[in-house]
Parts: C-alpha cells; structure tokens; sequence
C-alpha cells in the first residue's frame, strides 16, 4: 500500500471510537485449524491506543488542521449517513444508537488451492482461449470468458468447458467484548431480513452445545451456491466461508484435541522472530505452493519442473509484524521475514542481494524523495536468467540478446559482446534516486536517476558509444559535460532517459538529474545527502551492512506536492504522487483548508528500510520515524 494513502485509512481510523473495556483473544493461532496457509491477527485495542501517540494523531489535533479536520469530519459523516440510509431501506433493520465495535483482538485463518469448474456455453459463441493449465476446451487462470458472440442459429447446441480456478476457505474470530451484547442482536435481525427476503437460506444445528448457522447462497446468485457459516461463543463471533474450519474453531474453544496452526513449530519459530507487534501475519508458503499446484501437477509434470527451476520449492514459510510506536521516536516499525530451506535456486537466488558495508553512493544530492539502494551484480543475474530459462526447456535470453548486438560489429570488428563489454563492467551497488523538482513555473517534476559501479570504464564507455552510434547515430544524440558523453535517446525530450559514465560510475536517467550527478561527481554542485540532518537521523535505524536498502524523505515526498495541491487540486504533480490517490480517495474534502506545509512539517520524518540475504531466508525491517528535535 501507498504511504500517502495509508496515512488517509489510519487517519479515518484514528477517528473510530476507542474500546472502552478491552475483551481478550489468547493466542488465537491455538484455535485455527493446522492446515491452514494464511494467519493473521490484529490486536484492535492496543493498534487504537498505540496509535493515539503518532505524530499523525498529533498532526489531526494541531489547531491549523482544524478548519480541514472539521470538512474531512463532515465529508466522513454524510458518506456513513448515507451507507446507513441505504443499509436501512434495502434491509429494514434499524441501527444500533452506537455501533458496537470489536473490543479486543480479531484473527483471520485462509485455505487457497484450486479448483475445477464446468461453464456450458451455447455453440454460436465463440470458445475462450486456451488456459495456462489447459488446452483444448480446457481453461486455467488466464483464460478469457468474454465471448464474442456469433449469430444464433437456434439449434440450442452448448460446448461445456472446463478449468481451474482459484478458491479460498477462510475463518474469522472477532472478540466483541462488552459490545456484543449489542452486537449479537443486530446481526440476528440483519440475517433474519436476508432470509425473509430471499437472499439467504438459513438453517441451524448445534455443535459443541454452541448453535451454528448456515447460510446458503442462491446457485444462480452472484454468490453461486457459496455456504457461510457463523456463530456466536461469549464474547467472541466466529464467522466463514467453510463450515468445517469454524466447527474446528468452536471445537478448540471447548477444549477438543484436534491439532491446531499454534502447534506447528515452524509458525511458532517464525512468530518468535518477528516479535511482539499489534499486526501479525504468517504464511506456509510450503503449504501454500502444494496446494495451488496440486491440480496443476496431476495433469502436467512440468508444473513441478518449474517450480524445481524457480527454486519455489524451497520456500517454507513468511512472516509480517507491524509495531506502531514503540518509543516517541519510531512511528512504526516493521519486520519481514522469509525462510528458504537448502540452497537458494533460480529465482529465489536472484533476489538475495549480497551484504555490503551500507554507503550512500557519492553523486546523492539532497534533497531527495527516495533512494534505493541493492547490492546485485548485474553479469551474475544476467548469467542466473540463462540458467533460469535453459532448465525451463528455453533458449539461452543471452543468445537473443546477442543477436540484437550483432549490428554493432564492423569493420572486422567482432560486435559488442552484451554480457562481457557491458553488464561484465557493471557492478553493485545499484541505486536509484527519485526525486521531485520545481520547474521553472513551479509545478514540481519527477526526476530519475539510477547508477552503477564500473569497472574498465573506458571499455564499458566504448562499447556504449558503439551500440548507441549503431541504433542512434543523430550527432543530436550526444552532449559533452566536464569530460563525460551524455547518450540521449530522445535529443527533444528531457524526460526520456539518458546515460553517460563519469569517474567508476554508470549513470542513466532524466537529463536534469543526468548532469546534476555528473556536476556532483565533478566536485562542482550539490549538497550530499550524508549531511542531510534528516538523514543522518534516519541513518540510526539501519544496520552498518544490509544487502539492500531505502530511504524515503516524507518532508520532501509530501511537502512537495502539499502546497500546490492547496492551491491546484488539478496540479500535474498528482500524476506522480500517492496524493493524488488520497484527493481522489477525500471526494468532497476541502483540502484549500490544509494549512501551509511549513507549518506542518514537524509532523512528517522518514523511513528506512533493509534487507539481508541469509543462510535461512531472508530478513527485513523497516521504520517510520519523527524528524530530528531540531526540527520539531
């Protein structure tokens, strides 16, 4: 998700009513069922009490925010009052005077596989296309089923096709507390208006001395036949979308033996890894690959091939926590993990960057929207591509490539070897600078930026000129900067990306921030992002090694924009930000009402992100911070 736009859902969330009396969900994974592939549990209270002392909260408090808090309220009400008003004319159901929310934790347990289903369809339409798991009349995932229709002859004749398609059983526990006293009622007189008209077949039985309702779903509905099954134990609602897996449920809750996921000891490793946090979400990914490739691989051996050639095999289990303020500095902090079993293959080992000592590369101006940094060695990928494909039955990507290299050769010269003169003189770390300039009217503009280390610069500058001479010879195409040839791919058009190599660097981007860099690695403009207080604040929070990295100026990311889309809420610049997502998402919100950034801005810090390359998996964490006190 965004950050602007998760910013714009915690804000509404914020405003929710706090739990009055917190309700108590213990270790709910001792309740799901052990088969299950996906958990997650969220601790309602804790994530509204953790964060009422973020510096969003303090941001929504602050007296210049109150004329656009008061049009945000009123845009927030009108829309809820008319959900209501067309919740209570289309069911008859009255609501409750205060609605009653979850007082304590909700869980979430998911099943996914694959599933086959049957379509008839009359003859004069025309059939979909062939399926990734199929052919013939067969169908898989990308199969299209927008027909197009022939004329109808009138015989009545019907081709039937089948497939697969994927399906997910889910569980939901929901601890209401003191609150479902009010609850329970209203979700009765909900069910009971479904059932009187038409939508729902009801019926009940007990289980575990606990009443379970099902509720069937019309086979020519939207829902086609679905079962849901729901009941109510205590405090706690227990909901889904396969009657068994909360059957399961209510029978752990009365103390029956049946294995449990908080059982397995690779989901408590995995949770003790990520620590204490209010969000927490797992995944068997084992599991989870089995089951979605159980079908496929009963009627095409190269499924498993595929997966024995991406590494996909290896995966065994992910991990997600979200810690909201744990101290006055840290806004969230995150952490993911991911565990490989055995040796990382194929695709898996092409994402597992090598740790490096963490520096920032020397032409990175402040300042800056975000940089990326990763520590991947472009001959090395090159090379893991050509393996990838060949296991897969492929031809070699690299024989391709080099067949588009075959123009640069001449005059007895062999061509442009791609994986030797180039990509073999590329090395880590990659980066890539996003950042967001005032034009000269003023209107922000996104510029690019991505670099690599070099080695035989000279030769790498060589054979660029060559292949760029071959497919661009327009002398239009080439500018000289303080010693360095800027390749232009677009001469009319500073936004189309350039490339040029100064000093051990490879640089490719937008023109502006092309020969900014080259000015920088000169020695002759810019201030480095190293001596960014923001930065060097930031910079706490991630390790002396990572394999990759990310820093994220929100100041910056945000400040750019915020004015102009006071003044324009048709400015140019929502294009490329995540604001533009939030206006769209305000609807009839005033945001001319928004304060001058500058008189915000202590509200808004950073973050950081890292990942490692471990023996086991992967690891990652990463922060949201507040600005320095300095700034404050």
């Amino acid at each position: 998700m965004r950050p602007t736009v998760a910013m714009l859902l915690a804000l509404c969330g914020l405003m929710l009513p706090a739990a009055a009396v917190r309700a108590e969900l213990t270790d709910p994974a001792m309740l799901m069922p052990a088969d299950a592939t996906v958990f997650v549990t969220i601790d309602l209270p804790a994530l509204s009490e953790r964060g009422q002392r973020t510096r969003l909260w303090q941001l929504t408090q602050d007296p210049a925010m109150q004329p656009f808090m008061a049009s945000l309220r009123k845009a927030c009400g009108e829309a809820i009052d008319e959900a209501m008003k067309e919740f209570v004319s289309q069911t008859g159901v009255s609501l409750p005077e205060t609605m009653p929310w979850p007082q304590g934790r909700a869980a979430a347990a998911m099943k996914f596989n694959l599933v086959e289903v049957t379509y008839e369809v009359p003859a004069y339409l025309s059939r979909p296309a062939g399926g990734m798991y199929g052919s013939g009349d067969d169908f898989g995932f990308d199969a299209d089923l927008q027909f197009d229709a022939g004329e109808d002859d009138g015989g009545g004749e019907t081709h039937t096709y089948t497939g697969t398609v994927p399906n997910v059983e889910a569980v939901l526990v929901v601890d209401f507390g003191a609150a479902m006293d009010t609850f329970r009622p209203f979700a009765q007189r909900v069910v009971d208006a479904a059932v009187d008209a038409g939508d729902v077949e009801r019926s009940r039985e007990s289980y575990r001395d606990v009443e379970l309702t099902l509720l069937t779903f019309p086979e020519d509905g939207p829902m086609q036949g679905e079962i849901f099954a729901y009941a109510f134990q205590g405090s706690m609602l227990v909901v889904g979308s396969e009657p068994d897996m909360v059957r399961h449920v209510l029978g752990r809750m009365d103390g029956a033996p049946a294995p449990s996921l908080g059982d397995s000891a690779a989901f408590r490793d995995m949770v003790r890894d990520l620590g204490d946090a209010q969000i927490v979400a797992c995944a068997d990914l084992q599991r989870l690959i089995a089951d979605l490739t159980e079908l496929p691989r009963s009627e095409d051996p190269e499924v498993g091939k595929i997966l024995r050639a991406t590494g996909a095999d290896g995966l065994r289990y992910a991990g997600a926590a979200v810690d909201v303020a744990p101290d006055p500095v840290v806004q969230v902090r995150y952490r993911l993990r991911v565990a490989v079993e055995g040796r990382k293959r194929g695709i898996v080992a092409m994402f597992a960057p090598q740790t490096r000592p963490l520096r920032v590369p020397p032409f990175t101006l402040a300042p800056l929207n975000t940089l990326i940094v990763a520590n991947f060695e472009p001959g090395e990928i090159f090379d893991q591509v050509n393996t990838l494909a060949s296991a897969l039955g492929g031809a070699p990507v690299g024989m391709f490539a080099q067949q588009m290299m075959a123009e640069t050769g001449s005059a007895g010269r062999p061509p442009v070897s791609l994986r030797n003169d180039v990509l073999g003189r590329l090395h880590a770390p990659m980066a890539l600078r996003v950042s967001l300039e005032n034009r000269g009217g003023g209107e922000p503009a996104v510029q690019v930026l991505f670099s690599l280390a070099t080695s035989e610069t000279a030769g790498l500058n060589e054979a660029i000129s060559r292949i760029h001479g071959t497919f661009l010879p327009d002398p239009e195409s080439r500018r000289d900067l303080l010693g360095s040839t800027l390749y232009l791919l677009e001469p009319d058009d500073e936004e189309v990306p350039a490339l040029t190599t100064a000093g051990d660097t490879f640089l490719a981007g937008t023109l502006p921030a092309l020969q900014a860099a080259v000015m920088s690695l000169r020695g002759q403009e810019g201030r480095p992002l190293e001596t960014d207080p923001l930065f060097v604040h930031t910079r706490r929070f991630l390790p002396g090694e990572a394999g990759a990295w990310l820093y994220v100026d929100h100041q910056v990311d945000i400040g750019a924009v915020w004015d102009a889309v006071r003044r324009d809420t048709d400015s140019e610049i929502l294009e490329y930000s995540a604001l533009g997502e939030m206006i769209d998402a305000l609807g009839d919100v005033d945001v001319t009402l928004l304060p001058p950034f500058e008189r915000v801005k202590p509200y808004f810090g950073a973050g950081a992100f890292h990942l490692v390359s471990t023996d086991d998996g992967f690891r990652g964490e990463g922060v949201l911070v507040a600005p320095p006190a300095a700034q404050e």
